[in-house]
């Protein structure tokens, strides 16, 4: 799957700046057209690694059992991927955004730590509805429980020089 991410996205003047200090943040939340947003307030912050617009090859991993994060990403690296990082979960919701209605989507790239936990973005919804929202982290060696019901959204590593 293709998806264009803008990490740049509506850089505002420096009024702006005081007034919404992650307007980027809001302009990629604002095109998913989701219908709520939970425990969001602890990504607000976050800034992305990389500049300007991309076309990057984006892949669903599925797990049939219990991983831990640490397995996770080990098997995501045996591929040739990474874990998606925010801007990178928003544009895939915006492109696909029936696929959350199917299944919870994670992305492991990005993670924030706040009031003892780790916050780590995803996009659930319903048959009526599609939430982002963030879920608590799991440590490198705690498992997921549920990875029947998660999928975990990657980008093809060759793609960014970042990588």
């Amino acid at each position: 799957m293709k998806i264009e991410v803008d990490y740049d996205k509506n850089i505002c003047t420096d009024a702006c700046k005081n007034v919404c200090p992650n307007r980027r943040l809001f302009v990629a939340i604002g095109e998913g057209n989701y219908d709520s947003f939970f425990h969001f307030e602890a990504l607000m912050d976050y800034r992305p690694k990389q500049s300007g617009q991309v076309e990057v090859e984006a892949k669903l991993f599925r797990f049939k059992s219990s991983l831990t994060t640490q397995k996770i990403l080990a098997k995501m690296d045996a591929e040739g991927y990474r874990p998606a990082e925010l801007f990178e979960l928003l544009a895939f919701g915006a492109k696909y955004p029936e696929k959350q209605r199917e299944f919870t989507i994670v992305a492991l790239g990005t993670s924030v730590p706040q009031h003892g936990f780790t916050y780590i973005p995803c996009l659930t919804g319903g048959t009526t509805t599609r939430y982002l929202e963030t879920t608590w982290g799991h440590e490198k060696n705690e498992p997921w429980e549920h990875v029947e019901r998660e999928r975990f959204l990657a980008i093809k590593k060759s793609q960014l020089s970042n990588n």
